[in-house]
C-alpha cells in the first residue's frame, strides 16, 4: 500500500493513517515528524494545503488556505469558497452574476455588454444589477 504524503503506513495493518494530531501534518517525505498546519486549518495535507478549516473560517477551494471570508469574486457554499465566473466580480453560484466587470452589466445573473436587454429600462434594475463604472 502508498500513502499520500499526509499520512503514514501503518504495517501491522497495512493501512495509511494519519499519525498526527489535529492542526499538524505528518511530513514523511522530508522529515517524517508533524509538523503545524498554516493558520485556521482544522487538517492540512502541508504548510500550504489546508483540508478543512477551524470553526468560523471559509476553505478557499483555489488555495487550499482558510479565511475568516470569502474573498470577492468567489461565492461561499458549505464551508468552502468557490471562483465565480472570470467575468462576474460578484455571484451567487458558479452561474449566477450578481455584479460583472467593468464595461458589462449583470441581468437577471448574466452579464451583457451594450444596452439593456429588450423592454428593460436601465433605471429599473435592481441595485445588484446596476452597471459597474
Amino acid at each position: 500500500t502508498k500513502c499520500t504524503p499526509d499520512k503514514r503506513l501503518d504495517q501491522a495493518e497495512n493501512i495509511c493513517i494519519n499519525p498526527c494530531p489535529f492542526y499538524t501534518y505528518y511530513d514523511g517525505f522530508w522529515s517524517g515528524i508533524c509538523l503545524p498546519c498554516q493558520n485556521n486549518c482544522g487538517l492540512c495535507a502541508s504548510t500550504t494545503e489546508c483540508l478543512t478549516c477551524l470553526e468560523g473560517y471559509f476553505l478557499i477551494t483555489t488555495s487550499q488556505e482558510c479565511k475568516k471570508f470569502c474573498p470577492e469574486k468567489y461565492y461561499e457554499l458549505k464551508g468552502k469558497c468557490y471562483p465565480c465566473k472570470e467575468i462576474c466580480t460578484s455571484c451567487t453560484n458558479a452561474g449566477t452574476c450578481s455584479r460583472c466587470v467593468e464595461g458589462l452589466f449583470a441581468f437577471e445573473g448574466e452579464c451583457y455588454s451594450g444596452t439593456c436587454p429588450a423592454a428593460v429600462s436601465y433605471t429599473h434594475l435592481t441595485l445588484p444589477t446596476k452597471r459597474i463604472v
